[in-house]
């Protein structure tokens, strides 16, 4: 027992000699950074940026739109009669007419606040008023129905290059209008919804990845721009990416001088580069439909090099499933 507090002693002393061991550097605390998740791009109608409630109210009009058959309000024997004799060429939302003279689309879903309805502008046709809206381009004329307080059913007439006009844009436009709009049953065929491809798709749905991607707060989505329900533009900083939705019976994914058959997202699409407007154009073929004598287009263009609206195509499609 001694010897063991002997030792002790010995231990004390030695520790009391040399004083506590210095202290040894603390490592600096690192407080982990918050995880966040990015906000979605804003989305605007105009100026007027949109989110929350408001936003999914939007989103779900435009999807109801995308469903309607609008070929089913063209009255062909109406449309021969003003515009000259033509073939319906059905789209998604959207319903085309072309003659010799003449191009005339209609579209569901197209954005017109009430704020820009203009009453010096109107027309009354069969209780119902209708709105022309002249555009900067003296060879067409919108003629716009309110369905909603922020959109509307459009008739979008076009001279054709082929032929002069026998009349102004919007006299013939308000012409077709007159003779067929008291039919008019909207929604279109009673309710009845066309299986049209990528009628379920928002094409707006990449607009959060491709600003994540590309542009980190980047001003997003702009519902103003959009002609129908199935397009989206989105302003990534100094690339503006579009998308939109056609029927198209895949005969333009085929190779030539300007074109290139390329895989985006394991589809076939063409890769066109060199327009004035978009330095690189993607289409990509989607699934064919229940109805065979329709094919589906993804069309992505992209106003940067094709490198980027690749990069930009892949995301498209990914988030489109």
């Amino acid at each position: 027992m001694g010897s063991r507090w002997a030792w002790c002693g010995v231990l004390a002393a030695a520790l009391v000699a040399c004083g506590s061991p210095p202290a040894q550097p603390q490592a600096p605390t690192v407080t982990p950074a918050p995880t966040t998740t990015p906000a979605p791009p804003p989305h605007r109608i105009g100026d007027v940026p949109v989110s929350g409630a408001e936003l999914e109210q939007i989103a779900a009009e435009l999807a109801g739109y995308r469903g309607w058959d609008m070929c089913a309000l063209l009255d062909t024997a109406a449309a021969a009669r003003v515009f000259g004799a033509g073939e319906p060429d059905p789209d998604v939302a959207e319903c085309g007419f072309t003659s010799d003279a003449w191009s005339a689309r209609l579209r569901a879903g197209s954005p017109f606040d009430r704020a820009d309805r203009d009453p010096l502008a109107a027309v009354t046709v069969a209780d119902r008023t209708l709105y022309r809206v002249r555009t900067a381009d003296e060879d067409e004329c919108k003629v716009r129905l309110p369905v909603s307080d922020r959109f509307a059913v459009e008739l979008h007439v076009r001279t054709s290059a082929a032929a002069p006009p026998e009349a102004p844009p919007c006299e013939v436009a308000e012409r077709y209008v007159t003779e067929v709009v008291e039919g008019w049953d909207l929604p279109p065929g009673g309710g009845a919804v066309r299986p049209f491809p990528l009628a379920d798709r928002d094409p707006c749905a990449p607009a959060a990845e491709l600003t994540r991607r590309f542009a980190p707060g980047a001003a997003g989505v702009h519902l103003r721009e959009m002609p129908s329900p199935s397009f989206c533009a989105v302003v990534l900083g100094d690339q503006v990416v579009t998308i939109s939705f056609a029927v198209d019976p895949f005969d333009e994914v085929v190779p030539g001088p300007e074109n290139a058959v390329v895989e985006v997202g394991g589809r076939t699409a063409v890769q066109r580069t060199g327009d004035s407007s978009y330095s690189c154009r993607i289409g990509v073929r989607w699934d064919a439909p229940p109805d065979p004598a329709l094919g589906a287009t993804v069309q992505v263009n992209s106003s940067a090099d094709c490198d980027a609206g690749r990069a930009a195509a892949e995301i498209v499609i990914e988030a489109l499933g």
